[in-house]
C-alpha cells in the first residue's frame, strides 16, 4: 500500500469528525427551564366549576387573547358577551347572565389549539367544610436552589419536614384544582424558599413548589439554616375561591428541630401525607432498550423538558467514528504478511 493510499483514510476522518464536531448540536450543560407566566385555568377535574363560581378563572391572561365565549346547553350553541373582572392574581371571565348550570362554555383564544371549555354543576363550595391535616414529623431531604453554581436547577439539603395539606370533604374533591391555598405561620403568609432556579422570581397563586394543589411542606433545615427556625410555631389554612372568596382555619402548632425529628423509616406506620412535589415528574413504565442496531450514531442531545430542567448525559457521536479510524490505522498483529 502506497503512503498515498495510507493517507486517505487518516484524512477522511480528520474531515468527518470535524464536521461532527461543528454541526452535531452540544450537549445541555447548564439548567434549562421551560416558559414562565404562561395562562393557566383554575379548573376542578374534567373542567368542573361549581354553580357559584362568578367566572371563569385565569392568570396570567390577556383580553387580547380571546376571540370569543360560547356557551352550548343542550343542542344549542350560541356566543354570548362577557366582561372582564380582575380579583386579586386572578383574570375572570364573567358571561352576560352569569353561568349557568349545566351548560358548557368554551372559550376560544387567539390559537386554536389552546381553547378550553368548562362545565358547570351543581355544587356549592362551602368553604368552612375544609380542614387542616398535619403529618408526622420526618427527617428527609428538601429542594433548594444551589448554594453554587454547578449546572444543576436544584440541590438537596437534609431537613426536618413536616407535611400541611387541606382535607376537603368527599364532594368537593373534584374542585381540588379550583380553590386556592395559602398557609399562614406564625400569624404571616408562609413563603418557603425557592426550590429551583427555574421557579425563582415567580409563583403560581394558591400553590406550592414541593406539593400538589392544597399542600405545602414546613421544614427546617438541618445544616444551612434554610426555611423555618427550629422550634414551636403555628400554621392555619387560609383557603378561597378565585373571585374572592376566604376561609381561615383555625391555627395548629406544630414542632421543627433537627435535633429531635425521627428519620423517615420511623414514621411509615404513621402514613404521612401523600403530597407528590409538583417538581419531580410522574413515574414512567421502563422501556426496553433497543437493539444495537437500531442505535443512531447522530442521535442530537437530549430535549428540554418544557416543565422543568434537563441535563445532557450522552457522549458525542463522533467519539464512535474516532475510535473506528484507530482501528483501521492500527492493523491486528496476528494478520499474516505473506
Amino acid at each position: 500500500m502506497s503512503a498515498l493510499e495510507r493517507a486517505i483514510p487518516t484524512a477522511v476522518g480528520v474531515a468527518v469528525i470535524v464536521t461532527f464536531a461543528v454541526t452535531t448540536p452540544r450537549q445541555a450543560s447548564a439548567c434549562s427551564c421551560g416558559r414562565r407566566n404562561t395562562p393557566q385555568l383554575y379548573v376542578g377535574d374534567e373542567g368542573a366549576l361549581p354553580r357559584d363560581a362568578r367566572g371563569i378563572p385565569w392568570t396570567n391572561l390577556a383580553r387580547a387573547d380571546i376571540v370569543r365565549v360560547e356557551r352550548r346547553r343542550g343542542a344549542a350553541v350560541i356566543e354570548v358577551p362577557y366582561t372582564i373582572d380582575r380579583p386579586g392574581h386572578f383574570v375572570l371571565i364573567v358571561p352576560e347572565g352569569g353561568l349557568l348550570e349545566d351548560a358548557d362554555y368554551t372559550v376560544v383564544r387567539r390559537d386554536p389549539s389552546e381553547t378550553s371549555t368548562v362545565t358547570i354543576h351543581g355544587d356549592m363550595i362551602d368553604l368552612e367544610a375544609v380542614r387542616l391535616s398535619l403529618g408526622p414529623r420526618r427527617r428527609d431531604s428538601v429542594e433548594l436552589v444551589p448554594r453554587a453554581p454547578a449546572g444543576q436547577c436544584s440541590d438537596r439539603a437534609e431537613a426536618d419536614v413536616l407535611d400541611a395539606e387541606a382535607r376537603l370533604p368527599p364532594a368537593l374533591e373534584r374542585y381540588r384544582e379550583y380553590l386556592v391555598y395559602e398557609f399562614i405561620v406564625d400569624g404571616a403568609l408562609y413563603d418557603p424558599p425557592t426550590s429551583s432556579l427555574c421557579r425563582q422570581g415567580w409563583r403560581t397563586p394558591g400553590r406550592s413548589h414541593r406539593a400538589r394543589a392544597g399542600g405545602e411542606k414546613l421544614f427546617s433545615t438541618c445544616a444551612e439554616g434554610i426555611g423555618l427556625a427550629a422550634g414551636a410555631h403555628t400554621v392555619a389554612l387560609a383557603i378561597s375561591t378565585p373571585d374572592g372568596r376566604r376561609h381561615v382555619t383555625a391555627p395548629q402548632t406544630f414542632e421543627l428541630d433537627c435535633e429531635t425529628s425521627p428519620p423517615a423509616e420511623e414514621v411509615i406506620a404513621a402514613a404521612p401525607i401523600d403530597t407528590p412535589p409538583v417538581d419531580t415528574p410522574p413515574a414512567e413504565s421502563p422501556q426496553p432498550a433497543p437493539a444495537a442496531d437500531e442505535a443512531s450514531p447522530s442521535a442530537g442531545p437530549p430535549p428540554v423538558s418544557a416543565a422543568g430542567c434537563r441535563l445532557g448525559e450522552r457522549a458525542p457521536p463522533w467519539v464512535l467514528f474516532v475510535l473506528f479510524v484507530a482501528r483501521r490505522r492500527n492493523p491486528s498483529s496476528g494478520r499474516s504478511s505473506g
